[in-house]
């Protein structure tokens, strides 16, 4: 498996998981966040393995900068937004989107 897989198939789980629970709870309360659970993990699987996906036995200054400084925004930004929906009882984007169950497992 090389990494590009194993990245995709992160994402793609997360992704899938957490839609699957929203679709069934009928919330998106957890939308935003989720996206940036999935850069920070995403981040992280690239610093830790190796372009074919085995653990990685050095890491570079550059790789680990730039993880941390994703890691840094996406943990920033995924908290403002989940405080902000979490507050306003909604995210506002999502009000038509929810009344069809497909149209919002596609979102």
């Amino acid at each position: 498996m090389n990494l590009f897989l194993l990245i995709f198939c992160t994402d793609f789980g997360i992704q899938a998981v957490f839609g699957i629970l929203a679709l069934l709870l009928n919330t998106e309360i957890f939308f935003d966040f989720v996206g940036s659970l999935t850069f920070i993990t995403c981040s992280i699987l690239c610093v830790v393995f190796d372009e074919s996906a085995e653990i990685s036995t050095s890491i570079g200054d550059i790789k680990a900068i730039q993880a941390f400084c994703i890691c840094l925004w996406a943990g920033k930004l995924g908290s403002f937004l989940l405080y902000r929906v979490i507050k306003s009882d909604g995210d506002k984007r999502f009000v038509e989107i929810k009344k069809s169950k497909m149209r919002f497992f596609r979102v």
